[in-house]
């Protein structure tokens, strides 16, 4: 669907879901998820200010499960849309997304310059041909749309790896390549032959340059969103007794050695849950990036105290329905004084994971556990 300004996307809830399965519309309307994810592909992400998610009823909109989703925690979420569902009886019905577009001057009616739009290549002689002219351009595809309207400016700016700007001795060149009604490409040629900057001489891009490529896109209030697929998280067993249990959580914890397990249970100095990423696992080989903020200001103050010890941040999967699988973990530390200090480092996680089974009878509740922890842990 393409959304423009005003337009809203609705979800007909009962009449998708209750023609395929009637059991899940009754759960949902008996409270039984917690949540339902929608796994979407959005253009124009640049134009969003917010997205509002809407719940209605047969009584109308139920304000209390309103929601207002950045752009930035979109791309965070891989676009994957998290809205939160009543846990109590309700009479859900529908779901509208409604997109607030951004109003900063690069986005008001008064812009007839466009965006400026940024793009990076390599010199790629596979990729240049002779045109009409019987001059040789080198095939690029944009990024995004081009406006060709050009009130005085250039089509393009082409800067080479010194940011010096490049002019040419033939045009620049576009195409518009139309693959299907809905779907389409700019295609510039950039010319093969270029003039020094600092002699004047007529030289000729080599395999590997690298050159800057700038141009302006048109406005445009618009989004083209698509639905794949649907994904409802379920409550979990006596969820009631335990909602501030979360699925996973990431943990600040100050313990006095590796093995005292008693101690990653209390006195927990943070503690944040991880949301869930259904369509984002190891078996279709795709990773969601988390981002915790820990803002040590607020956790000092907690502890009445100058100094925060903690010894390990622990990643914990309270509900041995869900899997964690961590690919990579970074730490950076913001700072807004300029620094000539940098780090990084990298490593494995964890060597390997042990995995232990058990079986639980018809009231689990009364069940107690023990890991035989046959290696050593880490």
């Amino acid at each position: 669907a393409y959304l423009s300004d005003g337009d809203e996307l609705e979800f007909d809830l009962e009449g998708e879901l209750g023609a395929y399965d009637q059991d899940i519309i009754d759960d949902i309307h008996s409270g039984e998820f917690l949540s339902l994810y929608l796994d979407t592909n959005i253009k124009n992400i640049e134009a969003l200010d917010l997205l509002t998610v809407e719940l209605y009823n047969n009584g109308g909109l139920m304000s209390a499960y309103t929601q207002n989703i950045t752009a930035e925690e979109l791309i965070m979420n891989d676009f994957t849309i998290k809205v939160n569902l009543p846990t109590s009886s309700n009479s859900l019905k529908k779901i509208r997304l409604i997109p607030v577009f951004r109003t900063d001057a690069e986005y008001s009616q008064d812009n007839t310059i466009g965006i400026a739009q940024f793009q990076t290549i390599e010199w790629d002689p596979n990729l240049v041909s002779t045109n009409n002219d019987r001059k040789e351009y080198m095939q690029i595809t944009l990024e995004h749309d081009l406006k060709t309207e050009l009130n005085g400016l250039e089509l393009a700016y082409v800067f080479n790896d010194k940011l010096q700007h490049l002019s040419f001795p033939y045009n620049i060149t576009y195409i518009l390549e139309e693959y299907s009604p809905t779907i389409s490409s700019y295609i510039l040629y950039i010319p093969s032959s270029y003039i020094d900057p600092d002699t004047n001489e007529t030289l000729t891009f080599q395999e590997g340059d690298v050159i800057a490529l700038r141009y302006n896109s048109p406005v445009k209030k618009g989004l083209s969103i698509g639905i794949g697929k649907l994904y409802l998280e379920n409550r979990g067993y006596n969820y009631a007794s335990h909602t501030d249990i979360p699925k996973a959580e990431v943990l600040l914890v100050n313990t006095s050695s590796d093995n005292a397990y008693s101690e990653f249970t209390s006195g927990y100095y943070y503690q944040t849950p991880i949301q869930l990423t259904p369509f984002s696992t190891e078996y279709n080989n795709r990773y969601s990036a988390v981002k915790i903020d820990l803002n040590f200001t607020s956790l000092y103050e907690s502890t009445s105290s100058t100094v925060l010890n903690f010894t390990h941040i622990v990643f914990s999967v309270p509900n041995p329905t869900y899997e964690l699988t961590i690919n990579e973990i970074v730490i950076l530390q913001e700072s807004y004084e300029p620094t000539t200090q940098d780090g990084s480092f990298d490593g494995r996680t964890w060597q390997y994971t042990e995995i232990e089974s058990f079986d639980a009878d018809e009231a689990p509740e009364d069940d107690s556990y023990q890991l035989s922890l046959s290696n050593n842990p880490l």
